[in-house]
């Protein structure tokens, strides 16, 4: 197995991708928008729209344009049989089925056929927030680079499930302590 790899310059939602001699791929564009949730657009390195993933609910998308094709969602829920976790399924163009599961993505016969990778730096103070990076990159198998857009679009949409899902309970606020 050998693999590609490609590296984000900002966040996983907003970046430009970059191979691993610094020639931008793609362009990832979400706006920051106050009263909902603002699609995310992927451009190639010349300008061309590649797709766009139009959020909606918590951890799903409600509208998904890839290759001219508009569909609800590329990953589909699955249980592992023995383990009952939970692994999300898609397609290739020829109906070969493939699955995430945590970071990794498999061939229906296990081989790992990508891996995302993201590490965030936390800033120590205010001043640091501006300077602070998310180090985002996905590896990809040779053999598979074939449908390195549609890796692409799946891992967005697998990164935006963690992010919605590890941010549900954020807001939460534990009731204040009874005075003693």
């Amino acid at each position: 197995m050998s693999f590609a790899q490609f590296f984000f310059t900002g966040t996983a939602l907003n970046s430009t991708v970059v191979d691993c001699t610094g020639q931008p791929l793609y362009k990832i564009v979400t706006e920051n928008k106050t009263w909902s949730t603002p699609p995310t657009r992927v451009y190639r390195a010349n300008g061309c729209p590649v797709g766009t993933l139009a959020w909606g609910g918590l951890t799903h998308s409600q509208k998904i344009t890839l290759g001219g094709a508009t569909i609800t969602s590329l990953v589909k829920r699955k249980r592992d049989k023995w383990t009952r976790r939970s692994q999300w399924a898609f397609t290739d163009e020829n109906g070969t089925e493939f699955l995430w599961r945590g970071l990794q993505c498999f061939t229906a016969d296990s081989e790992v056929i990508a891996v995302w990778k993201r590490e965030e730096d936390h800033p120590s103070s205010d001043e640091d927030e501006e300077n602070s990076a998310e180090k985002t990159s996905l590896s990809v198998d040779q053999p598979f680079l074939y449908m390195l857009d549609l890796i692409l679009f799946t891992a967005l949409e697998m990164e935006a499930r963690r992010r919605s899902e590890s941010s549900m309970f954020e807001d939460i606020t534990p009731p204040p302590s009874s005075p003693m």
